[in-house]
């Protein structure tokens, strides 16, 4: 049950007690009674305050309930955010290695050849390849050739 409705409902339920004990009272005076409640107003109110209990019971059940509820999904956040950290640790040492990493031949020596290398290892064809990292195709070539790959044909 949504905890707000709940909530609403109990007061409510409190306010229309208020009212009755409040009649029940005006309703009693002016008969000018000697007893105020007769037994069966008492029964009703009785009624009526047990009603309202297990209300607040129900509403703290609810409570409880949505509390147990955040702390499993606070736990299961925590989790999730220590995997993504190891994943965001593991790609990023992934990255340093490939950077660091050399190519045959001392093809390292500058960031366009290891990029061209790259890009060749995802398959990019030979145009796109020049077009993005400025080479001429007797590069590329060259690379490929220090790679162990075969050029694509004219």
């Amino acid at each position: 049950m949504n905890v707000p409705l709940l909530l609403l409902c109990l007061i409510a339920l409190d306010v229309l007690l208020c009212a009755a004990v409040i009649f029940l009272l005006a309703q009693g005076v002016s008969q000018k009674k000697k007893s105020v409640l007769s037994e069966e107003n008492i029964q009703q109110l009785r009624e009526m305050l047990s009603r309202s209990q297990d209300d607040l019971q129900a509403f703290q059940g609810a409570i409880t309930t949505g509390q147990e509820s955040l702390k499993e999904l606070i736990i299961e956040a925590d989790e999730q955010e220590k995997s993504l950290r190891a994943l965001l640790e593991e790609a990023l040492q992934e990255a340093n290695r490939r950077q660091t990493q050399g190519f045959p031949g001392d093809m390292g020596e500058t960031q366009r050849y290891k990029d061209a290398a790259l890009l060749i290892h995802q398959g990019k064809t030979d145009q796109e390849i020049i077009r993005e990292c400025h080479i001429r195709e007797g590069e590329l070539a060259l690379i490929k050739g220090l790679l162990g790959i075969r050029s694509e044909s004219a």
